[in-house]
């Protein structure tokens, strides 16, 4: 099971939608923590962390 955008199209591999299936995602953020003094840094965190909430219903924890 795989993302259809994980593979470029083959005659061998066939991509089928599939129906019922509770796929995840995890994203995880491996940085210096003295990066994070970089404002392009910071803005990617923060809106990784907005998207987070946004999908979970929550308020972002900053």
């Amino acid at each position: 099971l795989m993302p259809r955008w994980t593979a470029r199209t083959h005659p061998d591999l066939v991509l089928r939608p599939l129906s019922g299936v509770h796929a995840r995602r995890h994203i995880d953020v491996l940085h210096r923590p003295e990066r994070t003094a970089r404002r392009a840094v910071r803005t990617v965190l923060a809106e990784l962390h907005r998207a987070a909430a946004s999908i979970r219903g929550t308020a972002p924890h900053v």
